[in-house]
Parts: C-alpha cells; sequence; structure tokens
C-alpha cells in the first residue's frame, strides 16, 4: 500500500472561507504527473479515515508527514468527512490564520494525502485520506472547490431541478431533461401539425385521402408557409371537387347557382348520399333523374 499526495485548486474568491470543502472526486481522475487514482467505495474511505477521537490534521505544505521535529502548526481541523455525488467532502474547523491567509489568497490549493493500492493496470485505487495540506504546488486534476464555481453549480442544479419538475421527469440530469424537452416539442408540434392538416380539410375541402400527404408538407414547411399554399391551391381549383364543363351548361340552364354550391352537383343531401351509397358518380345520377323527368 503506497502513500501519496495530490493536489486540487482553492479558488476562493467569497467573502467567508467555507466550512466544507471537496477534498476528492469521485470513480477515476488523474494528477498532472499522468498518475491515474479511482475511488470505487467512497463511503468505505470516510469510513477507514475517521478514527475514533481524533481529527485529521488541514496542515500547511504536509508538515504533518514530514519526520523531522519541527513545529507543524495546523490549518484547521477535519471534524467530518461526507460523500456526495460529485465526490468526498471534508467539513472544516479553520484556525484563524489560515482563513485570513485563503482570503489574501496566500493559498490557493489542497494536497490530500492519500492510502492507495495500485492494480495491474497502473491505477492507483484509494483506501484513505491521511490528511490534508494548503499548498502552492497543484497535482491533482480535480474541479475548484470553495469558490464561485462552485456556487454557480448548485444555483444550475437546482434550476435543473425546478425544470424537471416542470416537465414531470424524474431525473435531474441535464442530458435527459434535454432529451425530455425534446420529446415534448416533437410531442406538441405533431399535434399543432395535425391540427393544422384538419383545418384545410375541412374548410378548403381537400379529401381525407391526401391527409398524410399534406401532414408531410405541413412538418416539411412550416404552419405560416402551409396555410398560405394551401389556401393557394384551393383559390386555383385543388381540392374542390371539379364539375365537367360538359355538365354546366346542363345544371346552370336547371337554374344551379354553382358558386352558392360547388361540390353537390345540385344535388340534395340525400340523393348525394344515394350516390355514395351505390357507387353511382352524380354526374350519372344527373342523367338519369333529367332522363326520368323527361318521360
Amino acid at each position: 500500500m503506497k502513500t501519496v499526495s495530490l493536489t486540487s485548486e482553492f479558488d476562493y474568491s467569497g467573502s467567508a472561507v467555507p466550512e466544507w470543502v471537496k477534498i476528492l472526486p469521485l470513480n477515476e481522475f488523474g494528477a498532472h504527473d499522468g498518475r491515474k487514482f479511482k475511488v470505487s467505495e467512497p463511503q468505505n474511505i470516510v469510513n477507514q479515515s475517521l478514527r475514533e477521537n481524533v481529527e485529521l490534521p488541514f496542515d500547511y505544505e504536509h508538515a504533518t508527514q514530514a519526520e523531522d521535529h519541527s513545529p507543524k502548526p495546523a490549518a484547521g481541523w477535519i471534524k467530518a468527512l461526507e460523500t456526495r455525488a460529485d465526490g468526498i467532502w471534508a467539513k472544516v474547523d479553520w484556525t484563524t490564520k489560515a482563513k485570513e491567509m485563503i482570503k489574501n489568497k496566500e493559498y490557493r490549493y489542497l494536497s490530500p494525502v492519500l492510502s492507495c493500492t495500485l492494480d495491474d493496470s497502473g491505477i492507483h485505487s484509494v483506501i484513505a485520506v491521511k490528511s490534508v495540506a494548503l499548498t502552492n504546488n497543484p497535482a491533482l486534476k480535480m474541479t475548484a472547490f470553495c469558490s464561485n464555481q462552485e456556487t454557480v453549480t448548485l444555483q444550475n442544479q437546482q434550476v435543473l431541478n425546478e425544470i424537471a419538475c416542470l416537465i414531470n421527469t424524474e431525473s435531474s440530469e441535464p442530458s435527459e431533461i434535454l432529451a425530455a424537452l425534446k420529446k415534448q416539442q416533437q410531442t406538441q408540434e405533431a399535434t399543432l401539425c395535425k391540427n393544422d392538416v384538419n383545418e384545410v380539410i375541412s374548410t378548403l375541402v381537400f379529401p381525407r385521402s391526401c391527409e398524410d400527404e399534406l401532414l408531410t408538407v405541413r412538418q416539411s414547411i412550416g404552419q405560416e408557409k402551409f396555410k398560405s399554399l394551401m389556401q393557394n391551391l384551393s383559390c386555383s381549383g385543388f381540392g374542390n371537387i371539379q364539375i365537367l364543363k360538359t355538365q354546366t351548361a346542363a345544371l346552370k340552364a336547371r337554374g344551379i347557382n354553382l358558386d352558392d354550391k360547388p361540390n353537390n352537383y345540385g344535388l340534395s343531401e340525400q340523393e348525394l348520399a344515394v350516390c355514395k351509397e351505390t357507387n353511382i358518380k352524380p354526374e350519372d345520377y344527373i342523367k338519369v333523374k333529367e332522363s326520368n323527368n323527361g318521360h
């Protein structure tokens, strides 16, 4: 089992030194010198690190790890360790001197001393935290802690939680929220497209058999262009049932106003219903009707 020390930035820019600081990320992470580390069982690390009635030291430049007899004052004492979603956090009781040095940016980084085992793949598995130091010699590739960035991240997560609640999604992960929003938008757009097509079919008298084709057009060109195109097509005669020129004169001679009734051939609703049930074309029905009236 090896003992190693790593560092991550203490990018402090607030008005008060935080009581809780992040000392380790979860899963795999690396140091600037190329070494790779892994935190696979964070709660076990917490349990192994804390000893009864003994607080872990937060010192300066790993002084407590040196074997000489020089003074080794603490910058603070770790009162508790806690596993969170993004890493292992330490609750620190800072000394007055350490607080001032952090505020003045005399120290910008922290460095945990870790007990590790090295596996066959060359990754150091973290077993325990032995101490943590304030230092200005960075090595660990880890997101800055005790900074405005942490505050912004927390605020962002709160916003994501609220968005997830509003769209009725259980997960507050950004990727899953985005997927849910896209799906919701697609559903709303599909409903809007179908409503526009139904309106065209009912008001501009396009045949229901064209519904799928009209829906494809609506999805392709958008609502405004679709409605304009359908209006122009309707005015040009597309969609409405057309009357053959050979029938026009006979219908007018019978006093049928084609402008008022462009689609019924001068037949009553009952007569049109008969045509539909018997599969007789309205123009053929008119011929038979006129022939019978002649007799």
